[in-house]
């Protein structure tokens, strides 16, 4: 295969924006024209990335394609170079290994795909997961937000899929690595649209990502995995697990692969309680901001555009106190939710579907929060810091969601009234002042970050924009350590995802699990 780096096609974005099919049109004419290439196959688009930079709108487009003529090609035309395919994980899943029994604790992206490599290979692998399939998860969920019932090992944190099934379903990330790829690919293989293959911020929607979990769960079935729904990990010792279970008690593990996500608290406190090697961490914790979306894009695109997509924004700034105030996990179209997972407490986050196309969009604006902020004795020290802050934000109005204006938490006065701009959460939410849940520490910096990304960003001036509370869950705080075979400090365990502390988001959780995964394999190959 040969690759096309980089092609500019322009276009009017008062006209149209291009199609799937323009755009290869518009590729095949140039490979013929350009390149003066006839014999044509396998086009595909493989990048795509919209730039308005300079004034004009143009997209940034790479193509993949063979032809007879390929060495002539990369010879004679700098555009144009050959495409070597990482084939590792094809590789390994056609090797012979000894089989050994696997158990996997949590479905999230981690776990699903640390399962679809050793189930390919015939390993004899469980997923353990504490919550509930999709299909109950979602009652659970809406449950949740319409009457305030709260399962806390069925909600937005847990259950089939992990914390990723009620997000935005980002598939970007800023670590280019082999595996980007067949992730991606899989997922396209279950369900997800084809365009993120080729999309420069690929997303799936929390709506799609639903139906991706049941057809990998259908396949993973049909090839004899085995799932253990609402079954929570109690202890492990002499390579078996135990469990809370009406299905299961025990099983039996030459590997237990711990995928249980940066929410599972009290996976955290039994690690630390049989002694494994872990150390704290450096995370963020900050609050929600809401503006109309309509503004975002007037002031990314430089004018009102209707044909083009929802536009995304990426900021970070540093500030005069050495920290860093950052956006992240920004959700177009979206909306914040309650992502409460143990009564008592109050967490938010954000949201999208597919179409990503509701009228607010939303972000995490987050300060970091140092090792030496909270440590005090035990590595456990960053947990309570959380639930310390999760604590006081339920207690302030007995649970229900916090907002406030942008102008009220900057000027720190109570907000009694909203102004244009409506929350988009479903639960039931009250105005409150913010200043008096948060840290003095994480408040000015809060507030210098957004004054100093309004510079940047015109809509950030909206003193209107509603800011939500209380943002915790970015990154565990906790880092599990491994060697260099990437195990744990207890033989035959492993943790991968963002439980472990390296990773965060859908694809580097499962990049992470795969990384493992083949190291796992490596030493397993049949001689």
């Amino acid at each position: 295969m040969l690759q096309i780096k980089e092609v500019i096609y322009k276009f009017d974005p008062n006209k149209n924006y291009p199609t799937f099919d323009e755009i290869m049109n518009f590729g095949e004419c140039y490979i013929r024209e350009t390149l003066k290439i006839n014999k044509i196959d396998n086009l595909t688009l493989y990048k795509k990335s919209l730039d308005n930079r300079h004034g004009n709108f143009r997209l940034v487009l790479s193509f993949l394609f063979s032809t007879l003529s390929e060495e002539y090609l990369t010879l004679s035309k700098n555009n144009v170079s050959i495409y070597n395919k990482d084939e590792t994980i094809n590789n390994s899943l056609k090797e012979k290994y000894n089989l050994k029994d696997i158990v996997i604790v949590g479905s999230g992206p981690a776990g699903l795909f640390s399962a679809l490599l050793f189930s390919m290979c015939k390993f004899r692998v469980s997923i353990i997961e504490m919550g509930k399939r999709v299909e109950d998860r979602i009652l659970d969920v809406e449950d949740f937000f319409n009457n305030n019932h709260l399962n806390e090992t069925s909600n937005i944190c847990f259950g089939e899929g992990g914390a990723g099934t009620f997000s935005d379903g980002k598939l970007y990330t800023g670590s280019n690595n082999s595996y980007n790829r067949f992730i991606l690919e899989k997922l396209v293989e279950f369900g997800a649209p084809s365009d993120i293959l080729y999309e420069s911020h690929p997303h799936v929607g929390s709506d799609i990502l639903r139906k991706v979990l049941v057809n990998i769960r259908i396949y993973l079935e049909s090839i004899g995995t085995k799932y253990y729904f609402e079954t929570k990990l109690i202890s492990f010792s002499n390579n078996y697990a135990y469990f809370d279970s009406k299905i299961i008690d025990k099983l039996h593990y030459d590997y237990l692969i711990l995928a249980t996500g940066h929410s599972s608290y009290d996976t955290y406190e039994y690690l630390n309680s049989i002694h494994m090697d872990m150390e704290p961490k450096n995370f963020a914790v900050g609050l929600r901001i809401e503006h109309p979306q309509k503004d975002v894009d007037k002031a990314n695109y430089h004018g009102n555009y209707k044909l083009l997509p929802p536009s995304i924004y990426k900021q970070v700034v540093h500030l005069d106190n050495n920290r860093s105030v950052y956006t992240f996990c920004m959700c177009p179209g979206g909306e914040v939710v309650n992502s409460s997972s143990i009564n008592g407490r109050l967490v938010v986050n954000g949201m999208s579907n597919r179409l990503r196309n509701n009228v607010n969009a939303n972000s995490a604006i987050l300060c970091d929060v140092r090792v030496e902020d909270y440590y005090k004795n035990s590595v456990l020290d960053g947990l309570f810091f959380i639930k310390e802050l999760e604590t006081t934000a339920y207690n302030k109005e007995n649970g229900k969601v916090l907002v406030q204006t942008l102008y009220d938490y900057l000027n720190n006065i109570n907000t009694n009234k909203l102004k244009s701009i409506i929350p988009s959460i479903r639960s039931e939410y009250k105005v409150s002042n913010l200043n008096d849940i948060l840290p003095s520490f994480i408040n000015e910096s809060l507030k210098e970050g957004i004054i100093k990304i309004s510079s940047k960003l015109s809509f950030f001036k909206n003193t209107d924009a509603i800011l939500t509370a209380i943002e915790t869950r970015t990154s565990s705080p906790i880092r599990i350590s491994r060697n260099d075979l990437l195990e744990t400090s207890i033989k035959g365990v492993y943790a991968v995802g963002e439980g472990s502390g390296h990773s965060g988001g859908i694809v580097t959780s499962a990049t992470d699990a795969i990384k493992v995964t083949l190291k796992i394999l490596e030493g397993e190959k049949y001689e």
